[in-house]
């Protein structure tokens, strides 16, 4: 597939759970993201780039357990890779 046969929007880099969510400039994106982290301290609001070119940008939600579950998911993930090794020699 050549680059210019290559069509991607702004909504490629997400899930279905981001199309409702507005592509921001990121001046504009920081901003909403520290007023909904004044709002709600149960979850981490981070600023995204909502395309390729990263002209435009959303505000995602992680809850702190959604957090907490990555951080297990990736240390599983490493310690499966390190015994996997082991295991090898």
């Amino acid at each position: 597939m050549r680059g210019k046969d290559y069509f991607v929007t702004e909504y490629d880099l997400f899930d279905l759970n981001d199309y409702d969510k507005p592509a921001l400039p990121l001046e504009d994106a920081i901003r909403e993201a520290n007023r909904l982290r004044a709002s709600d301290q149960e979850a981490i609001y981070t600023v995204v780039p909502a395309n390729f070119e990263m002209t435009r940008y959303r505000v995602k939600r992680k809850s702190k357990i959604e957090i907490y579950l990555d951080f297990l998911s990736a240390i599983g993930h490493r310690f499966g890779k390190m015994s996997s090794t082991i295991s090898q020699k």
